[in-house]
């Protein structure tokens, strides 16, 4: 915003939109697999390595936007896959 006001241009649709829908999209992934289950099976699963416990609990606290944490890398499709994996047999 200091730069409009300096006058300067500012892509908002690039600088700012982009950057900010990637990591509401990360966080929308896992507030829907809240609603239809998925996300407990991942939490409750007993055999749920502690690492990817660490993960989803950092992009809970607010880390969606961190792009070292592989859990919000393609966030949709790894919560699915995961969740296939904790069903019971």
């Amino acid at each position: 915003m200091e730069r409009q006001l300096q006058g300067l241009p500012v892509d908002w649709q690039v600088e700012y939109e982009q950057a900010l829908r990637k990591g509401i999209e990360v966080f929308r992934a896992y507030v829907e697999a809240w609603y239809d289950g998925r996300f407990q099976r991942l939490i409750f699963e007993e055999n749920q390595l502690a690492s990817v416990k660490a993960m989803i609990s950092s992009i809970l606290a607010g880390y969606a936007w961190d792009e070292a944490n592989p859990m919000t890398q393609r966030s949709a499709k790894k919560i699915e896959a995961m969740a296939e994996m904790c069903l019971p047999l």
